[in-house]
């Protein structure tokens, strides 16, 4: 039987119990003496607003029919079928309009008490459903959520949730065989929903601001039609506001992405410069005519020739990093030692070093730092190349390292003419060179600002300050290796 003819059904049912309750009451009536008609009229009418309230109006409306019958057999002369007074037709169908306004009128106040208790429960059940698609951040997780709240909130068989963007369909419930993918594409695609009393099916479709963006079904239980709608369009709000969320993070991720290839590659090209001096003071002097010994001679070859393969080995890597996309040249760290990446720097820089004291303060029990490599040696060695230029010749510079437990703190400290305050920021700008820069000094202002970009995408800071006894003192700080492996652990 269909949901249409077991309504019918129950409301004969319950209209043929409103004539017995009727009939029950002219009964006891009659075995009661002394009753007078107006008591049973009242007692009548007070059982029809009763019924009104607890069934509908159109029990209601039958049970009073029923009782002006009844009240016109039983309890108005002459009994029977027939009146004699112009009055007691009066009465009659006094009774008759009263009972049925009445009963009218109480159904209506009952099924607006009804109506109003299930709008509470359609706004509470909307807010539930909110707050369930709101503590995510993306549209899959959004969607994903979704139905199993519909299935514990709206109390139905069945729930099904598709996403246009990716044609995929996650479900929950019991499944019927009435919500079938091909039905949940078609409101997709089409925007217009789709309903079956029989199954107690509705597909309704999302919408996410720019058309229809997937599909939400539920069966086995109806669903009001506004609450679905309701729940579609909050569902639509979320997924617009997640995907606006992911594209703005992938804009900032290819800007710093940028930004750190830009920073490697002004890094090689600072480096570059340095190298292409150590290989022309080599051939300068091998040029000069000058009588060189043997392994002089030999000396400024071998320069030349490891200053050439090491700048072949930048250029392959230039031009590897040119043909990853921006948006994937991320770093790349793991647990380094210290000492090993402040030995690789000063390996590169080894033909500049000549004549310089580079002390290192690299305690052997330093936990690793969580980074990635190649570009903390980078990082050292424009901080060390940065120092040569600016400390006197032959003076001392340190390159230090210590631990407060969560960081690794790395700092090069040269006896140079220090930096003033105003500009301690500033440095690290691109092109940016003091106003007391002495223009003596061989630079484009691109070295530390390719430093700084380098050690905050690995989750560091980089900073200067002064020595007290005169110099700079250039520090960066990495995470710990061990922090991180904590992190990770707890998480």
């Amino acid at each position: 039987m269909n949901a249409a003819g077991s309504s019918a059904s129950r409301r004969l049912l319950r209209s043929l119990a409103a004539v017995a309750i009727v009939g029950a009451i002219v009964l006891i009536s009659r075995r009661v003496p002394h009753v007078n008609v107006t008591t049973v009229a009242l007692i009548l009418v007070l059982a029809v607003l009763a019924i009104a309230m607890q069934w509908g109006r159109a029990e209601a409306i039958t049970a009073a029919i029923a009782a002006a019958f009844a009240l016109d057999y039983y309890f108005l002369p002459p009994y029977g079928f027939g009146i004699e007074a112009r009055d007691h037709w009066v009465a009659l169908f006094a009774f008759l309009l009263t009972a049925v306004a009445a009963g009218h009128l109480s159904a209506r106040a009952n099924s607006q008490r009804a109506e109003a208790v299930r709008h509470r429960a359609e706004i509470e059940k909307l807010y539930r459903i909110a707050d369930a698609v709101s503590e995510f951040e993306s549209a899959d997780m959004i969607l994903g959520r979704l139905g199993g709240s519909l299935l514990e909130i709206l109390d139905v068989d069945e729930v099904a949730v598709h996403d246009r963007t990716t044609d995929r369909i996650w479900r929950s419930g019991v499944p019927r065989g009435y919500l079938t993918d091909a039905s949940l594409r078609e409101v997709s695609a089409s925007g217009n929903r789709l309903v079956n009393l029989e199954s107690g099916l509705a597909i309704e479709p999302i919408r996410d601001g720019g058309g229809p963006a997937g599909s939400i079904a539920v069966a086995g239980q109806r669903v009001s039609p506004l609450l679905l709608r309701a729940v579609a369009q909050r569902a639509g709000a979320a997924m617009a506001k997640a995907r606006a969320s992911e594209k703005a993070v992938e804009a900032e991720i290819v800007r710093r992405s940028d930004e750190l290839k830009s920073a490697v590659f002004d890094a090689l090209a600072h480096e570059a410069r340095g190298r292409l001096g150590s290989i022309q003071i080599s051939a300068t002097t091998l040029q000069s005519g000058k009588p060189l010994d043997t392994a002089l001679r030999d000396e400024l070859l071998g320069i030349i020739v490891e200053e050439t393969e090491r700048m072949n080995r930048w250029i392959d890597e230039a031009a590897r990093m040119n043909r990853v996309e921006a948006s994937q040249f991320t770093p790349h760290p793991a647990a380094q030692e210290v000492t090993r990446l402040v030995s690789a720097a000063l390996e590169t820089l080894d033909p500049l070093l000549a004549g310089q004291r580079i002390a290192v303060a690299v305690p052997e029990s330093l936990p690793p730092a969580h980074c990635d490599a190649n570009m903390v040696q980078h990082v050292l060695g424009l901080l060390l190349d940065n120092a040569l230029k600016y400390s006197p010749p032959a003076s001392p510079i340190t390159v230090s390292a210590a631990s407060d437990g969560d960081r690794i703190l790395i700092s090069v400290l040269d006896v140079g003419p220090g930096v003033p305050e105003d500009e301690r920021t500033r440095i690290f700008e691109k092109h940016y060179r003091g106003v007391h820069q002495d223009p003596c000094v061989p630079g484009t202002g691109l070295g530390l600002a390719s430093a700084k970009y380098m050690v905050e995408s690995q989750g560091g800071e980089i900073w200067v300050t002064n020595r007290p006894g005169g110099g700079a003192a250039f520090h960066f700080s990495l995470p710990a290796a061990m922090r991180v492996a904590t992190a990770l652990r707890k998480s």
